[in-house]
């Protein structure tokens, strides 16, 4: 389980920046790593899943990924991530934190073991109805 934040500390980070605006603090995409970016992608569209943005490489010296984003609801998105033969510390462009974070001198760790929910807030009187698309389009593509 990792989790990467991000900010919109930097102008130039548009999507972030609308996201916390309508938002607040929340997440905008859960990435899951798959084994097959492309194949599971295509299975997904051909399901009726709207793309955010198709498949694409991306490297670094330690290897390459290759990552697709599908809309879910509302503004949150799923992003498929493949590292086959990725080395590196995260992702390609991600550089290892080698310092120790001075903050880890005066509090303890947390010691996250697992997160024990993740929700979708609906507007009232939709969650069903999500909740059966969900069902139907993921039954689709894991059955075949």
């Amino acid at each position: 389980m990792r989790f990467a934040f991000t900010s919109s500390l930097n102008p130039d980070n548009v999507d972030i920046a609308a996201h916390h605006a309508k938002h607040g603090d929340g997440v905008r995409d859960v990435a899951i790593r798959v084994k097959d970016c492309r194949a599971l992608y295509d299975k997904l569209i051909s399901n009726g899943a709207t793309s955010v943005s198709a498949p694409s490489e991306i490297k670094d010296d330690h290897g390459a990924a290759v990552i697709a984003s599908i809309q879910t609801y509302g503004d949150t998105v799923h992003s498929l991530v493949e590292l086959q033969d990725y080395t590196g510390p995260f992702l390609p462009g991600f550089v290892a934190v080698t310092e120790e974070d001075p903050f880890s001198k005066i509090t303890e760790s947390p010691k996250l073991q697992f997160v024990d929910h993740v929700v979708g807030n609906q507007p009232d009187g939709t969650m069903e109805e999500v909740c059966k698309v969900d069902i139907l389009t993921f039954s689709q593509v894991s059955s075949t």
